[in-house]
């Protein structure tokens, strides 16, 4: 047997239901190429597709395609409700037709019509796209997923008799062009959400303060002529914290260029800061002043820090009690002053348990800062030993070992990290906790009370229970994280 010869149709079919990515320059190439068949071989001198779009709240098929270049807006219904168009006819009944006129007329000097292929009878008025005679005209609808996307119309000067494989060949060539219609606008909504995404992502890159890859910095600014010792119980504070923070002072900064555009910059890239302000006055009726540079960069730190952009999280002011009145910008901020003795001298343990102080409120109140125990995930593991754990007696179990289970804490429910502090929680998106349960093999978040009735309906022993009454020298039946307890002789 012969093998059924494929006609174009067939191959763009097969091309349009393997691709999987059409753009706006693919679909240009493949509408050059069906013009340029269906103009050899029915000689059509206009040809185009119009798809379905709303304009003012109305419905209109939209001219996408045209051999002339032309854009055309054709309402679907009139305002009496009717058909306002033939190709309207094909689009809202989902039928090709083939128009001609019986006497082969050029169709827009007759009113009278004949549809060869779906037999149409009373057709609205024949609407010429172009100033010619044109005495056949085709429409074809677009239908992909039992959608109809729009039509596709050619018209010829000449009379052109109906077949059976120009038929075939016209609803190949609509349905490989309504799957390259529908690519295609699938494509151009990824490309828009991918460019709303980009936007997106642009937005949140400026305004958002993410997790330091790196140790945070902190910034130390402080009077050439300031005191030595109080420098030096600052410098052993923070070396306590020198695992968690990057400490920047700036006589330390040694760079080549301008000493204020550095200050500037590392004050910029700081997480916090901290300024001793004071420095001796000698000649005053003050012990202390404050130093004009320290007062600019502490107001830096300031402006950062209660900026939403800002990258400072916080900062610690210090300052000497025999001192004038604070900035007045500053003094609503809570001033650490160095505790002195009647004598003058520093009382350094009261001076470094303060500053210990502070810097541990200031590290906590930070969403990304805290003690790194504090962001682990908390586990709940059970087992049975044949030794009682380390740090006390615990119960003897039937089967001779030992119940031992770690502490369960609340976890945040997505990341399974703790908050830092409440000030994170108040700052951060509302948290749902719940706690972490060990089953076997098995790690089960639920609250208390949601574990309990889980428990209850799946007849299940694991994990922790609720504290309840039992009646005395019976035990717990055993099941999974759990054993009956004995008497102990």
């Amino acid at each position: 047997m012969a093998a059924a010869v494929r006609t174009f149709g067939n191959y763009l079919r097969h091309f349009t239901r393997s691709v999987d990515i059409v753009d706006d320059r693919i679909f240009e190439a493949v509408r050059q190429l069906v013009y340029k068949y269906v103009r050899d071989e029915l000689g059509a001198t206009y040809f185009s597709l119009a798809c379905t779009q709303v304009v003012n709240d109305v419905a209109v098929l939209k001219t996408l395609w045209s051999s002339e270049g032309e854009e055309h807006f054709t309402p679907i219904r009139s305002s009496a409700d009717e058909y306002h168009s033939q190709i309207s006819v094909s689009f809202g009944q989902q039928k090709p037709l083939w128009i001609v006129n019986p006497d082969r007329r050029p169709l827009r000097e007759t009113h009278t019509y004949v549809d060869l292929w779906s037999n149409i009878t009373n057709l609205p008025p024949y609407r010429e796209p172009v100033n010619r005679d044109l005495r056949t005209s085709i429409v074809v609808p677009l239908v992909h997923w039992d959608r109809v996307l729009g039509v596709i119309y050619l018209e010829t000067a000449s009379y052109l008799e109906i077949t059976e494989v120009a038929k075939d060949e016209l609803r190949l060539l609509a349905d490989a062009l309504a799957i390259l219609y529908d690519l295609q606008q699938a494509n151009r909504a990824q490309a828009t959400g991918t460019r709303d995404a980009i936007s997106e992502l642009q937005d949140i890159l400026s305004t958002t303060k993410f997790p330091r890859l790196t140790k945070p910095q902190i910034f130390i600014a402080s009077s050439s002529r300031a005191d030595d010792q109080v420098l030096a119980i600052i410098q052993e504070v923070l070396d306590e914290y020198s695992d968690r923070l990057n400490v920047v002072l700036w006589s330390r900064i040694e760079e080549s260029g301008s000493i204020t555009l550095q200050i500037v910059e590392e004050i910029a890239k700081s997480r916090f800061g901290m300024c001793y302000f004071s420095e001796p006055a000698p000649a005053s009726e003050h012990r202390f002043r404050d130093n004009p540079n320290v007062v600019f960069e502490a107001g830096m730190l300031h402006s950062l820090t209660n900026s939403p952009a800002g990258r400072p999280a916080g900062w610690i002011p210090i300052r000497e009690r025999e001192s004038p009145p604070a900035p007045f910008d500053f003094a609503a901020e809570r001033m650490e002053i160095v505790p002195r003795n009647t004598g003058g001298e520093v009382i350094e343990q009261r001076l470094r348990a303060n500053l210990r102080q502070r810097m541990n409120r200031l590290l906590s109140d930070d969403p990304f800062q805290g003690s790194p125990a504090r962001w682990k995930p908390v586990m709940v593991s059970w087992s049975s030993e044949a030794v009682p754990p380390a740090g006390g007696p615990a119960p003897l179990t039937l089967g001779g070992g030992y119940r031992r289970a770690t502490v369960v804490k609340a976890v945040e429910r997505v990341t399974g990290i703790e908050p830092a502090s409440r000030a994170w929680k108040a700052r951060a998106l509302p948290l749902s906790y719940t706690r972490r349960y060990g089953c076997g093999e098995r790690i089960i978040s639920r609250s208390r009370r949601t574990w309990t009735r889980w428990r209850r309906r799946t007849g299940s022993s694991c994990g922790p229970r609720p504290t309840r009454r039992r009646r005395r020298g019976r035990g717990r039946a055993n099941g999974c994280g759990s054993a009956r307890t004995a008497s102990r002789s």
